[in-house]
């Protein structure tokens, strides 16, 4: 994750592995590192987003924002009826931005394309277990595109994880030294 993560620099990077191997942890890297405004969106909250004006708010976001992270696709929330096209759009908008964007999921290329391609049988002559590209998933895959297939860790690094370190980094601690002084 972090080799992939640390390498970005344009176009949309897809980070598919099992749970807990720390995709979530390396796109919040790379957001730390950001130059200019970073736009952080669940993607079940994008799919129960019942108010077009907040949508709509999010797609104008994915435009002009320096980074842009989709986290946690195919979670609960993220597919259904309802919930599938709103977050296409998103994607679709991702695919489409030069600048960085960072989409995080659980699920294999297969499962993705049955969700949010709609692709459910393979072509003529092609094998049954082999389903073919999507629309959505060839331009997440064209350059400057990604799709990173993560191999899966022994065990989750959640389990793993040492506690955070008291106090704030030290861009932070500046930040909070400034507000406090202003509003004193």
């Amino acid at each position: 994750v972090g080799e992939a993560v640390a390498a970005h620099e344009r176009g949309c990077l897809v980070l598919s592995s099992p749970v807990g191997d720390g995709k979530t942890s390396g796109a919040a890297w790379r957001a730390y590192h950001a130059r200019g405004p970073v736009v952080w969106l669940d993607a079940a909250r994008v799919g129960q987003c019942r108010q077009e004006q907040q949508h709509a708010q999010w797609l104008a976001q994915c435009r002009t924002a320096d980074l842009v992270v989709l986290d946690d696709l195919g979670a609960p929330g993220s597919f259904g009826t309802y919930e599938t096209p709103r977050v296409v759009a998103i994607l679709t908008a991702l695919a489409a931005r030069p600048e960085r964007s960072i989409v995080t999921t659980n699920q294999v290329r297969e499962v993705f394309l049955r969700v949010y391609d709609g692709i459910t049988k393979p072509r003529p002559g092609e094998p049954a277990q082999q389903l073919p590209e999507g629309r959505l998933t060839d331009r997440l895959r064209a350059r400057p595109n990604r799709w990173v297939d993560l191999p899966p860790g022994a065990e989750s690094r959640r389990a793993q994880a040492e506690p955070p370190p008291d106090g704030l980094p030290p861009r932070e601690q500046r930040a909070q030294e400034y507000v406090r002084a202003a509003g004193a």
